[in-house]
């Protein structure tokens, strides 16, 4: 399908019109030095994991400006023909790569989720990215401790249009119990743990 001609001109990934075959010139343009040398695009992780130019492609885009969108889209339940294929491509090319067992990682948000108490567990539907740092620019900080077996964590910061936010990735449909919440200074951290093994 994705080496159709036709279809890589109907295949629209995300808000920008961005289709495959754009997708496609872009790729050919990170894989030159020149590029690299200057860019904050980084793609060791195509040889480390054995992925495919799809498998490339589809989570560079993630990692761009389509996550807002395929997120916006699973959190609606609005998913059309270009939403699913998008899915189904960023599935498989996260399924080559490890789960991240048994480390911290972070995410910043402006405000407590739905639901987010102490002791509440609570259900993803989307993705969800996070880094191993910190950045404490934000008013909610989500401390997430990953399932020792099993993580539904993915180490996409060797493939990614921004290598310094080193980002792990969430597959969707992550569970997390809601240690604790507690306010440091200006910034309100939650500690999560994630259950792997949760429907």
């Amino acid at each position: 399908m994705l080496e159709d001609p036709n279809f890589k001109k109907s295949y629209i990934v995300g808000l920008d019109g961005f289709t495959y075959a754009d997708l496609e010139r872009a790729y050919a343009s990170f894989l030159s030095k020149e590029y690299n040398n200057e860019s904050h695009v980084v793609i060791d992780g195509i040889e480390k994991f054995q992925l495919t130019k799809s498998d490339a492609l589809h989570i560079l885009a993630y990692t761009g400006h389509s996550s807002m969108w395929i997120n916006a889209k699973i959190r609606e339940n609005n998913l059309d023909r270009n939403c699913n294929i998008f899915i189904k491509n960023l599935d498989r090319a996260l399924d080559k790569i490890p789960p991240a067992n048994n480390i911290k990682l972070f995410h910043m948000t402006n405000d407590l989720w739905e639901g987010m108490i102490e002791g509440s567990i609570i259900k993803i539907p989307n993705y969800l990215s996070t880094s191993i740092e910190d950045y404490k620019n934000s008013e909610v900080v989500l401390k997430l401790q990953t399932a020792r077996k099993g993580s539904k964590a993915r180490d996409i910061s060797t493939i990614s249009n921004n290598k310094y936010e080193l980002e792990y990735l969430f597959l969707r449909g992550a569970s997390f119990r809601v240690l604790r919440i507690e306010k440091i200074g200006k910034i309100t951290y939650v500690e999560l743990v994630e259950y792997a093994n949760m429907v």
